[in-house]
């Protein structure tokens, strides 16, 4: 077994001289709206469904709104007048 060659006291004799008062800094990156999106979806893995229907439901009524309209200008239905 090897013998340390420096005490504890001078090993850290060297943090008590320094002068240097810095804190640790992280860069924080700003995210971009797909990675903000991605979080978001990640933490919240219910919310996928409920974008898919909502999408689903907005597609459905454009498409079937200009259905309806080639629709009714191609087969022009009789009105039924109920007495």
């Amino acid at each position: 077994m090897s013998t340390p060659t420096q005490s504890s006291s001078d090993a850290e004799s060297g943090l008590i001289d320094s002068t240097t008062d810095a804190v640790a800094e992280f860069d924080e990156d700003k995210k971009t709206l797909l990675q903000r999106i991605q979080h978001f979806l990640h933490g919240n893995p219910a919310m996928v469904p409920v974008i898919i229907l909502i999408v689903s439901v907005i597609a459905f009524r454009i498409v079937a709104g200009a259905m309806s309209s080639v629709i009714s200008h191609t087969f022009p239905w009789p009105s039924l007048h109920v007495i």
